[in-house]
């Protein structure tokens, strides 16, 4: 077998391994807080990459050269895995997934004032075909009776925009931090905003209060529960295992050429909302889905 199959092969399952993830989190999101399976994430991520630190002997660096982008990378993907989570829990697993893959369209959009990349022609026309399987997935103007545009819908929208951020942060950066150094830094900021946060919001009176930010930092943390442990570890392993296939993915493979394949986290999470959850997707839904499929795949084609 090719080193370019070997690779998709690692793209395939880490894109199921992601898609595992987010299952697990809806199927025991009710039982968990957020902010703790945030936290017992990046702790575990923080584990492993010290211990590879630890087993190769490579030298690194825990506070970034450029600390003000590595703090707002931190934020950010926290904020996003905030957003992620909790669209999980109100909307079905393959709609979450399909709207958060409509960051290549946001990257298109903002790489010429982050990065100073110019968007040709037909990437504004692909973006356009993105934006238009939204209208069609959230049924935006009402052409369904029974599809419904809901404010969680945002939630994964907003997730994608959190994610180009961190992406174009990132490649102003790439040259002083390594990709194991990034994300040490991010799981950290992580770990310190999961377990801030409640702390500021217990100082600051949200604790008994109804709205959804105070009920997000009151969430209590279920620590003597033996079924809530085994989630955390699943949900852990499986988003840290997920990671560490699609990094060895593209260090044997071509970006071009592998990138389209993560859009098989879609099929995942369209075969576990309908073995699990029985969700149907209406043929409106699936037309969005494809045209959002079709405008990521070749926006990211063109921005590698």
């Amino acid at each position: 077998m090719t080193n370019d199959r070997r690779a998709i092969l690692w793209v395939l399952a880490g894109a199921t391994l992601f898609a595992s993830q987010d299952m697990l989190i809806k199927l025991f999101g009710d039982r968990l807080s957020l902010l703790q399976i945030i936290f017992f994430r990046s702790l575990l991520g923080v584990v492993l990459i010290g211990l590879y630190y630890r087993l190769t002997g490579t030298s690194f660096r825990i506070i970034s050269p450029f600390p003000a982008l590595a703090i707002a990378r931190g934020v950010l993907t926290f904020t996003g895995h905030i957003l992620l989570f909790s669209a999980l829990l109100r909307l079905p697993l393959v709609e979450v997934t399909a709207l958060y893959f409509t960051y290549p369209a946001f990257i298109g959009l903002l790489a010429p004032l982050i990065v100073g990349r110019r968007t040709r022609y037909s990437e504004w026309l692909a973006i356009g075909v993105a934006l238009f399987g939204v209208f069609l997935l959230c049924d935006v103007v009402g052409w369904a009776d029974d599809l419904v545009m809901s404010p969680a819908h945002f939630l994964p929208i907003a997730c994608a925009f959190c994610y180009t951020l961190v992406v174009l942060l990132t490649k102003k950066t790439a040259g002083s931090d390594t990709l194991l150094e990034q994300s040490l830094h991010v799981h950290l900021m992580a770990m310190i905003l999961a377990i801030g946060l409640p702390v500021v919001g217990f100082f600051g009176g949200a604790y008994g209060s109804v709205s959804p930010a105070a009920t997000l930092l009151s969430a209590p943390w279920h620590m003597s529960d033996a079924m809530a442990w085994l989630a955390l570890l699943l949900i852990a392993a499986s988003g840290v295992a997920a990671m560490f296939c699609l990094t060895h993915a593209y260090r044997k493979g071509q970006p071009a050429q592998l990138a389209p394949f993560e859009y098989f986290m879609i099929v995942a999470s369209l075969i576990y909302g309908t073995l699990i959850w029985h969700d149907v997707v209406t043929p409106q839904e699936f037309i969005g889905i494809i045209l959002i499929i079709l405008s990521g795949i070749y926006l990211t084609r063109q921005m590698q």
